[in-house]
């Protein structure tokens, strides 16, 4: 199961109407374009994922993310599917889950669960390391990062450890032209698995499309995140 490029019926999300003298923050475009070869349920949890508010056409617009993740006192272990699972805090929840790997077809595949905490939404994904994308993406290219160092030319780049493998995390732009263009400041972080377990090599994407994802969740994500 992958994903489609998915658009967005309720406008679009938080963008950045850049002004002189001012620099954009990190924040989410407006939808996330990974694809699906079932295209109802997970075309529902991108539409969550892409949600956002748009900027005022008089300011600069731009947004912080909220934190995802918050107390971290009680861990609860959540079943994301295909012996896939994530340590979550109590009240968090998992949208989807991911798919037999029986049912994997070759080429550029995304298979994603989303995390909810209320209205907050960040996107856990399984991409081929065959998939591309740029750092600097504009009109409808879709943010399939299948390895590493795709994310090399982002902003901001880290890496950090975790126990799947290293974790790359970089500030990506992405733009979208008609009349007028709107500039966004995504994150995302990236593990090259170590073992994938499969004969196609994987890759797991963190970040949210649509509102922008803390560093800080991406990384316990990251460091949550298991595989059997």
């Amino acid at each position: 199961m992958g994903y489609r490029p998915h658009q967005p019926a309720s406008g679009p999300g938080p963008a950045i109407h850049t002004s002189a003298g001012r620099e954009p923050n990190e924040v989410g475009v407006r939808r996330t374009t990974m694809r699906s070869t079932l295209v109802a349920p997970v075309a529902a949890l991108l539409a969550l994922v892409a949600a956002g508010t748009a900027c005022s056409s008089d300011g600069p617009g731009e947004t912080a993310p909220a934190a995802l993740i918050e107390d971290t006192t009680t861990l609860v272990s959540t079943d994301l599917g295909a012996g896939w699972s994530l340590d979550l805090p109590e009240g968090l929840t998992v949208e989807g889950a991911f798919p037999d790997p029986a049912a994997h077809q070759d080429g550029c595949t995304v298979d994603a669960v989303v995390v909810s905490n209320g209205t907050l939404r960040t996107a856990i994904a399984l991409v081929d390391s065959v998939c591309t994308a740029s750092a600097y993406r504009g009109n409808g290219e879709p943010a399939e990062f299948g390895r590493a160092q795709q994310l090399y030319d982002g902003e901001n780049v880290e890496t950090v450890a975790t126990p799947l493998g290293d974790l790359t995390i970089a500030t990506v732009s992405y733009y979208e032209c008609t009349n007028d263009c709107d500039y966004y400041k995504p994150v995302y972080g990236l593990i090259e698995l170590e073992d994938p377990g499969d004969s196609t090599p994987r890759s797991v994407l963190i970040g949210n499309g649509g509102a922008a994802t803390l560093r800080d969740d991406i990384k316990f994500i990251a460091r949550n995140l298991t595989h059997d």
